[in-house]
């Protein structure tokens, strides 16, 4: 029987020039926001710096606190549950290059960061609507 489990992942959003920087591990076909999994005894906040130093090699600011997702889903027919806590931030670099060789990153613009296939699918509307109202938000598939 297959371990069952609950992932806590922390999620960067960052906008620069009216794009938002998302990553795509190579093998796959959809992105996702950068960050990762938070580790036993870690903060949040911690594990998302942590994060983006391992992935891109610099520091990640914290701005605001923008919600929390909570994702059930099956993928290859494992059932996963991932609740994901999402940061507005910024980095001090335009060129990023992934330190990790399965990841690459780009730079989308935001008026295309909806019809692209962004994974958490429910986070992409909820980090849209937080980009024009900055209300803090709760979101949960069923």
């Amino acid at each position: 029987m297959a371990k069952k489990s609950i992932e806590i992942l922390a999620r960067a959003v960052i906008v620069r020039r009216g794009r938002i920087l998302l990553c795509r591990r190579k093998a796959a076909d959809y992105l996702f926001l950068p960050g990762g999994h938070v580790e036993f005894g870690e903060t949040v906040e911690n594990a998302l710096r942590r994060e983006i130093k391992e992935e891109l090699g610099v520091r990640f600011f914290i701005l605001s606190f923008m919600g929390v997702e909570q994702e059930m889903y099956k993928r290859k027919g494992i059932m996963s549950h991932e609740i994901n806590f999402v940061f507005l931030g910024r980095i001090a670099k335009t060129h990023v290059q992934s330190l990790e060789d399965e990841y690459e990153f780009q730079w989308v613009p935001l008026a295309e960061f909806s019809q692209r296939t962004v994974l958490p699918k429910l986070l992409v509307s909820h980090v849209a609507r937080w980009l024009k109202n900055r209300k803090t938000f709760w979101a949960m598939s069923s």
